[in-house]
């Protein structure tokens, strides 16, 4: 983990092993979520290393993963999301269309042994059509803004084949 003296953080998942100084490693998530603001323009230093305080924060190969892990049944949309289920918030390629984020997504989603929820904008086809790639379906509809902005919600279910 990580503390306020820019002590090493380091997130141990298998093959996600990283150890960065938190003010570099928020530093460098940030400037690469400022390059994209016509996606992300609502984006924050301060939640960013909110997240990265948590753990919940990904950088490999270029790629980041914003995530969290519900403590409790959530509402999202007209979708639910189970206790102890994920959700990835923002997910972003540096370098769109060099295969890295199929890459460290599935081996994320590997990691966790959870179903998976994300909502996105209706308008980001290109995102849309990434998260189908990699197995997401539509789950439900959610919209933000009173409704002005329609979104879908996508789950990626863990298959248990014991069950």
């Amino acid at each position: 983990r990580t503390d306020e003296k820019n002590l090493p953080i380091f997130h141990s998942y298998e093959n996600f092993d990283h150890i960065i100084f938190q003010s570099e490693f928020s530093k460098k998530i940030y400037e690469a979520f400022r390059g994209y603001k016509e996606i992300f323009p609502h984006i924050r230093k301060d939640y960013l290393e909110r997240n990265i305080k948590k753990g919940n924060v990904i950088l490999e190969d270029g790629v980041v993963i914003v995530y969290g892990k519900y403590q409790r049944k959530q509402r999202l949309g007209t979708s639910t999301a189970q206790k102890g289920e994920y959700i990835i918030h923002q997910i972003l390629n540096v370098e769109q269309g060099n295969g890295k984020a199929s890459d460290v997504f599935h081996k994320f989603f590997e990691h966790i042994n959870s179903n998976l929820w994300l909502c996105v904008r209706n308008e980001n086809t290109r995102a849309i059509s990434f998260y189908e790639k990699v197995g997401f379906e539509k789950d439900g509809d959610i919209a933000w803004k009173s409704g002005e902005l329609p979104g879908t919600v996508f789950c990626k279910r863990k298959v248990d084949l014991f069950g």
